[in-house]
């Protein structure tokens, strides 16, 4: 048995946007979720916790699989072998964006791969993405261990980072060499130590070629306290962990460091930084510091959605769909982008995909479908006419008064021998 709270398999797709899994228990692979057989799970946000198996704690995935972070937690996960977080194995793919993975148990790694067999060696890729943190994860000894690569693992990175921090433990037969792919030809110049800590102490992250090596040196034991402030409860705090979740509140937030100047991903410097939309930024300080990045993300307020009473449309030959719009902060209306447009007659369902104002999100809760319907264009009823013809031994054509082709039919209307007959119209279907 597989996946202890939720399986997804056979090249399905789960989107998650919120709300937990967790305190769930399997005694082979999977506490959380297990991604099976091409199939993709996507992390926007929520908590995956507290899970608990044999290998990848928070999820597993295999058998060319995908598990995109874009954002969201995974955390306080126990595995009894390897991935207490997250564990990849057959050519599965783990691409980390953002988000955090920390304070998760395992024999070996907070992130790990798996080889299935010596025949089939190739576990797939941990990508690493702008803004992903992983670290405070733990070996059963309790001695940090966030992304543990064996010998002939790599960290792959296909982008430029920006305020990512990834902790690193390489395997004692490692070897000297290079434990990532990609890092300078993303567009990454930037010395890695900024986004790369060694879990052991005497190593730190540094550039070798266009790659990056963990080699002998101090170990940063500073850390950067990230302060921030706003308007209403639950609004201020700090942290040290380099990743930060608040909501948006329609006011300003303003961000310090211990360290005084800090710069964003373009570079600007700041003292102090104001910002009230919702999104994510992207910071980081100069210096030998063991957390010199932080990503503070403003997460777009939920809302409900009110449809409107408009749902049943004529036929007329263009587009129709019902719409929607919500009320955030202060009375502000917004409209909602919504899917399924119909031109036909029949029965339909619009989808609300998202809204027009960034700042905000539909709630989970809300009726994100409305049924709608296209009737039928009235049309006036064809009279009889004259409906004699006169035999000349040819065929003859009865068109009763007020027959319109472009929005009727007419069958047996056309006739050739002396008789009486029924021609009949039917209405085209729209």
């Amino acid at each position: 048995t597989y996946a202890g709270g939720m399986m997804i398999n056979d090249s399905s797709t789960l989107n998650m946007y919120g709300g937990n899994i967790t305190d769930n228990y399997v005694s082979s692979f999977g506490g959380g979720l297990y991604i099976y057989n091409r199939a993709h799970f996507n992390m926007y946000g929520g908590v995956i916790s507290s899970n608990s198996a044999n290998t990848g704690g928070g999820l597993r995935c295999y058998n060319n699989s995908t598990f995109t972070m874009y954002g969201g937690e995974i955390t306080n996960n126990i595995v009894s072998s390897l991935g207490g977080g997250l564990d990849i194995v057959h050519k599965s793919t783990a691409k980390l964006i953002g988000g955090k993975i920390y304070n998760n148990t395992a024999s070996r790694g907070g992130v790990t791969y798996t080889k299935n067999t010596s025949d089939d060696p190739d576990p797939g890729q941990i990508i690493i993405g702008e803004n992903i943190h992983i670290y405070g994860n733990v070996n059963k000894s309790g001695v940090t261990e966030n992304i543990y690569l064996m010998k002939g693992d790599l960290i792959y990175v296909n982008s430029k980072l920006s305020s990512a921090n990834v902790g690193v433990t390489l395997a004692s037969d490692y070897g000297s060499g290079v434990f990532t792919s990609g890092y300078k030809t993303s567009g990454n110049s930037l010395n890695p130590n900024r986004f790369f800590t060694s879990d052991k102490a005497g190593l730190v992250a540094s550039a070798s070629g266009n790659e990056v090596i963990l080699s002998s040196g101090t170990k940063p034991t500073q850390t950067v306290s990230w302060k921030w402030s706003g308007v209403g409860t639950g609004s201020d705090g700090s942290s040290t962990t380099g990743y930060q979740v608040v909501p948006y509140t329609g006011s300003v937030y303003t961000i310090t460091s211990s360290v005084g100047t800090f710069y964003d991903k373009t570079n600007a410097s700041y003292t102090a930084l104001n910002i009230t939309d919702a999104g994510v930024y992207s910071l980081y300080v100069n210096g030998n510091y063991l957390n010199p990045t932080f990503t503070f993300v403003i997460e777009p307020k939920e809302v409900d959605l009110v449809w409107s009473n408009t749902t049943s449309y004529v036929y007329d030959g263009q587009n129709h769909k019902p719409t929607a719009t919500a009320t955030g902060i202060g009375g502000v209306t917004m409209n909602a982008v919504v899917d399924g447009e119909q031109t036909n007659v029949g029965n339909y369902y619009a989808f609300a995909t998202s809204l027009d104002n960034s700042n905000y999100k539909i709630k989970p809760t809300t009726a994100v479908y409305c049924k709608f319907s296209i009737t039928p264009k009235p049309i006036e009823k064809p009279t009889a006419g004259d409906a004699r013809l006169v035999y000349n031994g040819s065929e003859l054509t009865y068109t009763p008064n007020g027959f319109n082709a472009n929005q009727m039919t007419i069958t047996s209307n056309i006739q050739t021998e002396i008789g009486d007959y029924t021609a009949k119209v039917k209405p085209i279907l729209n």
